[in-house]
């Protein structure tokens, strides 16, 4: 069966809006009318020097390509870092709630310290954050009436070799840019954009207003037809 986007009336959290033809547009956008704003903090400072070295080459060959750069001012993703882990923590551990009182041994000692933080948080603690999200998705409003998408780092550092990992925690430093975008529910793709000196990859997220994923969709076209990254692979 072929699976489709839209709305789908049997779940709760779909929204009712008009689904273009995100293909065939493809090569309708004229990288010369989108401008792409790019912050000035929080998302380039947290990065690895390296990455973010890399990430601006790439936004290079977007401006090459006719888009115009636009620094914009996002200093409120820090703080919404620790309203985001809030609700996500305590949304985690309401619906692992049965699970945790009855075995809690079937967790892993990560996880479940996890979901132990997040019982541990208060109803104020809770509706705070959701006051925060309603701030952090205004803020977003202001800054995506002078852009048409914003441009960050991925994650703040390369890929990590498996064996390096530390579970939960490195998922949670992993998705620290990218997380945020989730929390405003905002359409966000990554698109491979080079490598760092140990040879592991780099990706550039783009992120784009509510709806709108035919222009973050675009972008990414845009910079993947004139880049050859996509095709590459790291020497494993």
């Amino acid at each position: 069966m072929q699976e489709i986007a839209g709305y789908d009336r049997l779940d709760p959290a779909s929204v009712d809006v008009p689904v273009p033809d995100y293909v065939g547009g493809l090569d309708d956008l004229g990288m010369k009318q989108v401008r792409v704003g790019v912050p000035t903090s929080f998302f380039f400072e947290e990065a690895e020097e390296e990455v973010g070295r890399v990430v601006h080459t790439a936004i290079d060959v977007l401006r090459g390509l006719g888009a115009t750069i636009v620094e914009v001012d996002l200093r409120e993703a820090a703080e919404m870092s620790d309203h985001l882990r809030v609700i996500l923590l305590s949304d985690a551990a309401a619906y692992h709630r049965e699970r945790i009182e009855s075995h809690p041994e079937k967790f892993g000692a990560d996880v479940l310290a996890r979901l132990s933080a997040g019982r541990a948080f208060s109803a104020t603690d809770y509706a705070l954050a959701r006051q925060a999200r309603r701030e952090w998705r205004g803020r977003l409003r202001q800054v995506f009436a002078s852009v048409d998408a914003i441009l960050t780092p991925t994650t703040p550092l390369a890929a990590t070799p498996i064996d390096d990992t530390e579970g939960v925690a490195a998922a949670a430093r992993l998705t620290r840019f990218t997380a945020l975008f989730n929390f405003a529910g905002t359409p966000a793709l990554s698109v491979p954009c080079g490598f760092v000196s140990t040879g592991l990859p780099v990706g550039m997220q783009i992120v784009g207003r509510w709806w709108e994923e035919g222009m973050v969709l675009g972008i990414a076209h845009a910079y993947e037809q004139a880049t050859e990254w996509h095709t590459r692979r790291p020497s494993l």
